[in-house]
């Protein structure tokens, strides 16, 4: 079942998406971090990924039959599920972008990071995309720690939430020195994920303020929340112990069997 919402896209918007995600990873990612052949096989295998499902979104908008027909229908579901987690996102950016721009906690990221601010919905879709992305390649770079290689989707969403609000105490001076450390503790050992992970995080805080005023923004809203929801529990189901079992490990760029 794909997005109550029309597939009808602005076109340029649309194509926009697309080349995004067929491009990512960034081919940065490759010459700086993936020189190893297994990091490299990795970069295919994430890449792979981002294509089936841009894919999948062009065959969407064309309104065309899925372009993966011959999957098992669990993994074509899942593939729809993915793709629709993009264009809800695209669609709720696009109603609530002045709430987005005037987020101040993401302005302050971005200022953080030192990165321009993106002037239209589909700049910040390319953006979350590459950090989605970059995400999704971490476990293999050189400077991953283990923690960091198995950083989960609910870890990392909680992560950022405590990230905000650690902001905001701090920024009204309201973290105490204890809490201060903690925060730091905590933040030094998943640093980069979590980062990443933080402007799809406020942009979602930015569109719930949207939703509280537009009753469309708040459907699609509560539809990108059941998506998502079925996307983690089939996460859950594959990651289970019973179901899996990590056979390895990476190290200095080269994936090694674990020792039973």
């Amino acid at each position: 079942m794909g997005p109550l919402i029309s597939p009808n896209i602005n076109k340029e918007d649309g194509l926009a998406i697309i080349k995004s995600l067929m491009e990512m990873p960034p081919e940065e990612a490759l010459r700086r971090f993936c020189t190893e052949p297994d990091q490299q096989k990795h970069f295919a295998q994430v890449r792979a990924l981002y294509q089936a499902i841009g894919n999948s979104m062009k065959a969407f908008f064309a309104g065309e039959a899925s372009p993966f027909m011959g999957m098992s229908k669990s993994d074509e579901e899942w593939l729809q599920r993915q793709r629709d987690r993009w264009i809800y996102l695209y669609w709720m950016l696009h109603d609530s972008w002045g709430d987005v721009t005037n987020f101040q906690a993401l302005q302050g990221y971005f200022l953080i990071v030192q990165r321009p601010f993106p002037s239209l919905p589909r700049d910040m879709m390319a953006l979350l995309l590459e950090y989605d992305a970059l995400i999704s390649l971490w476990e293999c770079f050189d400077f991953a720690t283990p923690e960091q290689g198995s950083f989960s989707p609910s870890t990392q969403r909680k992560l950022a939430k405590k990230y905000r609000e650690a902001v905001a105490k701090r920024d009204q001076g309201k973290l105490s020195p204890d809490e201060l450390a903690k925060y730091n503790k905590q933040f030094k050992r998943y640093a980069a994920p979590v980062l990443l992970s933080v402007p799809k995080d406020m942009c979602i805080a930015a569109i719930e303020e949207s939703a509280k005023r537009n009753s469309l923004t708040a459907k699609r809203l509560r539809e990108y929340r059941l998506n998502e929801t079925e996307i983690e529990r089939e996460a859950a189901r594959y990651t289970h112990p019973q179901n899996y079992k990590c056979s390895y490990q990476w190290v200095n760029g080269v994936k090694r069997s674990r020792s039973p």
